[in-house]
């Protein structure tokens, strides 16, 4: 099988774990009336939550546009959502999906980091001025309505930037940032100390703007 395949079954089969019906690949009387020329790679059901579920191995550019029609169409049906599960194709059997953080916990998050600095424990710091930052990134998404749960933290960036969701000066940092950000997570070393004065201001000016829309 392909990796494509590869991850679809893995995605089938965690739903299953979790009780739920899964259909792969449906067509016929299993593809609801509102998903009409478009075909899933699997509707998974449970007497409380129906998912439509795309499947994207390896994708890094913007799949938003691409996807936003379809999302809308399910999201307004009565217990029904849209998942897009986005997995790496040099590891299709991790894939993960989870719901996004509530804003207070972002906003706890944003202080702890904040007293961090004071104390000079600026990778800590970083670090989780950068769990605050992707938290808000994924509520941001949400608040537009895009379809990117499990999209990987590069794509995220790129894509809130192409929707308009980031300004020109937040894209810049975090892209510049992001790849200390991975050498950290993966217990790397880091030629630079880590600098989290910016990526404080990118973050408390996210959370602001999702707390005033909230």
């Amino acid at each position: 099988m392909n990796a494509h395949t590869n991850v679809v079954a893995a995605v089938a089969d965690t739903y299953r774990q979790r009780g739920y019906q899964v259909d792969v690949e449906p067509i016929g009387p299993t593809l609801p009336a509102f998903l009409s020329g478009f075909r899933p790679d699997l509707i998974a059901r449970s007497a409380n939550d129906n998912v439509v579920v795309e499947v994207k191995v390896g994708t890094q550019t913007a799949v938003a546009d691409r996807l936003r029609e379809v999302a809308e169409r399910v999201n307004k049906q009565p217990g029904w959502r849209f998942s897009v599960v986005f997995a790496d194709p040099n590891n299709p059997g991790r894939v993960v999906e989870g719901e996004t953080t509530p804003l207070p916990v972002l906003e706890r998050r944003l202080e702890s980091a904040h007293q961090l600095i004071q104390t000079g424990q600026l990778e800590g710091a970083f670090l989780l001025l950068w769990s605050a930052l992707e938290g808000a990134l994924r509520l941001l998404g949400d608040r537009a309505q895009l379809p990117l749960t499990n999209l990987p933290s590069s794509a995220l960036i790129r894509e809130l930037y192409s929707q308009g969701e980031l300004d020109r000066q937040q894209f810049e940092i975090l892209m510049r940032e992001l790849p200390l950000r991975n050498q950290l997570v993966h217990g790397l070393g880091s030629g630079a100390p880590a600098q989290p004065a910016q990526l404080a201001t990118v973050a408390q000016a996210l959370i602001a703007d999702l707390k005033n829309h909230d």
